[in-house]
């Protein structure tokens, strides 16, 4: 069953981390002229747009070619959620950036800072079709505009990320980014336990 628009839009909203991936790119750019960092933003919208679009209209062609449940997936991206989360909350996600190589829009700003392994496991954990793909295609739209608007708020925050620093400061922005990560580990443990309530419900079916 596709959720609704809000169903999917706050988590991925949790996933993607706009507050600590402007913090990021505020201080990688921190040198960058204005006319390199919107080029920057607007190469990793695109890239994360087509990403994004990929995995929620064909992720789950690849999952049922390899014969991968979608329980299997709720377990395995919980427990990565989960994992990222907890290392998350345990640094400085700041410092980790400062550490990036030359930053251009595609990598890593694209994949995998906005579209990385959280926001795949989430769009193709939301965007299971239960009709043949192109009957139930239709049924992706709350999935697909969720993505959008996301990425819209996340264009916003990277295109005024120096007025937003200089607004709520880099502490705060991190201080923010932790409890993101903290909803994230609350959302991985409910995506292990639906999918191991889905696996014993198969079984006792059988």
């Amino acid at each position: 069953m596709i959720p609704s628009f809000t169903e999917i839009f706050f988590p991925l909203l949790v996933v993607l981390d706009p507050i600590g991936t402007t913090a990021i790119f505020a201080a990688i750019s921190a040198a960058a002229s204005r006319q390199l960092k919107a080029k920057m933003v607007f190469q990793a919208l695109v890239t994360a747009l087509s990403l994004g679009l990929i995995f929620t209209l064909f992720g789950h062609i690849l999952l049922k070619a390899i014969g991968v449940d979608v329980a299997d997936l709720q377990i395995a991206g919980g427990i990565v959620l989960l994992c990222m989360s907890l290392q998350d909350m345990m640094r400085d996600k700041a410092e980790d950036a400062m550490k990036l190589p030359e930053m251009f829009g595609v990598v890593p700003l694209g994949t995998p800072l906005i579209i990385g392994p959280g926001v795949i496991t989430t769009l193709l954990m939301h965007s299971r079709i239960e009709a043949p793909f192109w009957v139930g295609l239709p049924s992706l739209w709350p999935v697909l505009l969720a993505l959008i608007a996301n990425l819209g708020i996340m264009g916003l925050c990277l295109f005024s990320a120096d007025w937003l620093m200089r607004r709520i400061g880099q502490p705060v922005a991190i201080a923010a980014s932790k409890v993101f990560m903290l909803i994230l580990a609350a959302y991985s443990v409910m995506m292990i336990r639906f999918g191991v309530l889905e696996i014993m419900a198969a079984a006792a079916s059988k």
